[in-house]
């Protein structure tokens, strides 16, 4: 029953113990939902801190791996400049590759390309892209060190007559150097230096880096002759050319055209009489021809 203050009407209101079950039941339920979705909102609310927290230090790390890898890509592209500029050094002179490329080795090259850093489990992985960084950037000095050395080879060979006189390596030894019997006396005398065959017009090359020191035509000897003079000492000599095709204080270069095979002078027929001298004393030619193996008629 509702008794106002006021002379109003009294209300009366009538439940039934059922209703009153009913609504007290109703009002625990609610009670109960209302804390169980206010807990999971909390939980909710911390999980979600947490994985913003997660995305936090991810992208931080991620920012990281992608310095190491344009750091290690720079490294990369380093490498594999200085492996290019070797392996065509290497391929147009066939130097031999030192011990330190063909056994391996702590840090060299070999070791890094046999034993390839292997990324680790963890997330960022930016500790394994450090280690491979490091282990490419080990491998950088002795790689630098031998393309420093084939280089210093490789500049080394242009200047000392080790190429095959004959353009392609072409045409073959018909005559040696040392004690031989004259072809015209039958006599035995010391030939000076190597003939070499082919047909006329065949392209007589400088041997290496030069100054062509003397053009003459020796009716009794060498006919049309070339001879140049290198560093460290050296003078080719160019013999029984058909045709001359440098003059006296030119500079060459090796491998340029000088002339053309013929069989001018005291010749039985189309070749290149070839002299190599240090110093003014007489070399076998055979001796330097074999250093960068494009003697290929050597043994012809």
């Amino acid at each position: 029953m509702l008794i106002p203050h006021s002379e109003r009407r009294t209300y009366n209101l009538q439940l039934s113990v059922f209703t009153l079950l009913f609504l007290g039941s109703l009002l625990i339920i609610v009670l109960f939902a209302f804390l169980v979705l206010s807990t999971h909102f909390t939980a909710t609310n911390e999980r979600m801190a947490s994985v913003n927290q997660s995305l936090t230090a991810s992208e931080f790390a991620l920012e990281a791996v992608g310095d190491e890898v344009i750091a290690l890509q720079d490294t990369m592209q380093e490498f594999r400049v200085l492996l290019d500029q070797l392996q065509r050094m290497l391929i147009s002179e066939n130097v031999i590759a030192s011990a330190a490329l063909r056994d391996g080795g702590d840090g060299d090259l070999a070791s890094f390309v046999s034993h390839p850093t292997v990324l680790s489990d963890d997330v960022p992985g930016v500790t394994a892209l450090r280690q491979l960084s490091a282990a490419l950037d080990a491998s950088m000095s002795p790689l630098t060190e031998l393309n420093d050395t084939v280089a210093a080879q490789r500049a080394l060979l242009v200047d000392v007559p080790t190429l095959w006189p004959v353009r392609g390596g072409r045409g073959y030894v018909t005559f040696q150097y040392g004690p031989q019997r004259h072809p015209f006396t039958g006599a035995f005398y010391i030939h000076r230096g190597i003939d070499i065959g082919m047909h006329r017009g065949a392209e007589v090359v400088a041997t290496a880096n030069g100054t062509v020191r003397r053009v003459a035509y020796e009716r009794y000897n060498l006919g049309n002759v070339i001879e140049i003079e290198h560093k460290y000492g050296f003078v080719t000599r160019y013999g029984h050319l058909g045709r001359v095709l440098v003059e006296a204080g030119q500079t060459v270069q090796r491998g340029q055209l000088i002339g053309l095979m013929g069989s001018t002078g005291r010749s039985t027929g189309p070749h290149v009489h070839y002299e190599v001298s240090i110093g003014g004393q007489l070399r076998n030619p055979e001796e330097f021809l074999t250093i960068s193996g494009m003697a290929g008629g050597l043994s012809r």
